[in-house]
């Protein structure tokens, strides 16, 4: 029954917009919950954590910072992701729970203009250029933004595929700061190609 439960669930993400998951504060996250979770980052959907049964957590603070650490560990490629508090039996939380649902959904639907990504594209390899590979220097010389639902940008770069991970996430993490695109999946996608706008 399980089983068929969570497969229930992956099935219905596909038809969806926003996904509310709903875990029970008071006991560990689950292998089934994790993997919904990501299912639901890889499909690109808005994700919002419910914790449920808060009504009756004694140590708030220390239950909230542990359900935090587990999600930024577990589900490192969406940071931030929302966090809401809520009691279903008791209809505590919900009105924020719809609100904060709204937020995501606008930033969901984020479109940024290409001459503001490119002005932070600027700053950010001022700050941290990518590390050279063989000798020769790696550079990203534009970037624009493709698609919503999720945002999805595209990096033309003159050597695709050497950059490492660390490098990715610093583009990610720094987009989301400057975006404010917290909790919010991101697709990036790095092509081999010339700025048609500038000239070598």
């Amino acid at each position: 029954i399980e089983k068929l439960s969570v497969e229930s669930a992956i099935d219905s993400v596909k038809y969806a917009q926003i996904v509310i998951l709903v875990l029970d504060c008071n006991e560990a996250l689950s292998r089934q919950d994790l993997a919904i979770a990501s299912h639901i980052i890889e499909e690109g959907r808005v994700l919002i954590i419910a914790a449920n049964k808060w009504d009756i957590v004694v140590k708030r603070d220390d239950v909230r910072e542990a359900l935090r650490n587990k999600l930024n560990k577990a589900l490192s490629q969406l940071r931030g992701v929302y966090l809401v508090e809520i009691s279903a039996l008791n209809k505590i939380g919900i009105g924020k729970l719809m609100n904060e649902s709204m937020k995501m959904y606008e930033k969901w639907n984020t479109k940024i203009s290409t001459s503001h990504l490119n002005k932070w594209l600027s700053i950010i390899q001022q700050k941290n250029p990518p590390a050279l590979k063989s000798g020769r220097v790696i550079k990203i010389k534009y970037c624009t933004q493709i698609s919503i639902r999720p945002p999805t940008f595209t990096f033309f770069t003159n050597l695709v595929g050497d950059f490492s991970e660390s490098y990715d996430r610093y583009i990610v993490n720094s987009m989301r700061y400057e975006f404010k695109l917290e909790g919010v999946p991101l697709r990036i996608i790095f092509k081999n190609s010339k700025n048609p706008y500038i000239k070598d």
